[in-house]
């Protein structure tokens, strides 16, 4: 998973999003909160839900 703030200004959120999709086959996904770089509870639970599902399906 990537998470790629939309307000970050050093990352363009598109940019992200353009070498996420430019390699489908890496099963990456990307979020994109509208948010500076903080990582709050909501957020911490859906990245570690997604590691969770993906560690887990191994």
């Amino acid at each position: 998973m990537i998470v790629a703030p939309t307000l970050d200004r050093y990352v363009r959120a598109g940019d992200m999003r353009a070498a996420v999709n430019a390699h489908p086959r890496a099963g990456l996904t990307l979020e994109t909160p509208e948010t500076i770089n903080k990582f709050d509870q909501r957020l911490q639970k859906r990245v570690f839900d997604w590691l969770a599902a993906h560690l887990l399906a191994r």
